[in-house]
């Protein structure tokens, strides 16, 4: 039970935090055309709420490969996590540009590009909290299997 607290505790934290960066970097790529988009607090607020309700699906599927992997080597759990955050950023990217194509036509390649480097760096910036994580859930599955065998 704790490991299941831990797991979502720390994929609460990468989700808020790849929110957290895109909207500062997608606000502050919007202030690069003056007149359009001038207000930074708006398109900050606006992006980081978009970016939440947008990226559930794609947290709720990290949280699964991490709550459900059964490797036995952290790199390898961390490669995954890192490749599943890179895939679901792009189709991420893809349906933003879809969806808001017309209201940003300059802008839909560089926020499309906030959205990857968001979520990529989000996952990086977890990445002692993961091992920690993994470690502890090896050790608690290790004790278990030797009190069953005694």
């Amino acid at each position: 039970m704790i490991q299941f607290i831990k797991i979502s505790i720390c994929t609460f934290t990468i989700w808020v935090l790849a929110a957290l960066i895109n909207a500062i970097l997608s606000a502050s790529c919007l202030l690069f055309e003056p007149g359009e988009f001038d207000n930074w607090a708006d398109n900050f607020g606006l992006s980081f709420v978009v970016t939440l309700v947008f990226s559930v699906p794609s947290i709720f599927i990290i949280w699964l490969l991490f709550l459900m992997n059964n490797t036995k080597d952290i790199q390898t759990l961390f490669q995954l996590l890192y490749r599943t955050a890179f895939i679901l950023a792009v189709f991420s990217a893809a349906l933003f540009a879809v969806s808001f194509y017309a209201m940003f036509q300059n802008y839909v390649f560089l926020l499309g590009l906030c959205i990857l480097v968001a979520a990529v760096t989000a996952i990086m910036c977890h990445h002692s909290f993961i091992a920690t994580i993994y470690k502890q859930k090896l050790y608690s599955h290790a004790q278990r299997n030797h009190q069953i065998q005694i």
